[in-house]
């Protein structure tokens, strides 16, 4: 990976360093990303432009939040069941469906006397 700064600019009111990055991968091939990596938050790319085959494809990010999210909002939701293997949870999941000893079968299943 090659990367070369190519100019300054502003995206969005952030000063930019404007990079052409070129990356050979392993058979040789090069491709070339333009970005554009704001000074005030840490050199975050906040627009990209490459091409993929015939298609010019252009990545901007807005809004961005470089401060940590809420640790919560990585926590299990109140209903979480951990389950030991994908055969238990499968097992459980079975259960569910299935009607309680002595009690009517699901719509649409078992005998209509």
């Amino acid at each position: 990976m090659e990367v070369t700064a190519i100019g300054k600019e502003t995206v969005d009111g952030h000063p930019c360093v404007k990079n052409k990055i070129t990356i050979t991968s392993d058979d040789g091939k090069q491709h070339e990303i333009i970005t554009w990596q704001a000074n005030d938050m840490k050199d975050f790319p906040i627009k990209m432009e490459m091409l993929a085959g015939t298609a010019d494809i252009t990545i901007h990010y807005t809004n961005i939040k470089t401060s940590a999210p809420d640790a919560s909002l990585f926590d299990p939701p109140s209903d979480f069941k951990a389950y030991g293997s994908m055969q238990e949870m499968l097992m459980a999941n079975m259960q569910r469906m299935m009607p309680p000893r002595g009690g009517t079968p699901p719509q649409g299943g078992g005998n209509n006397q």
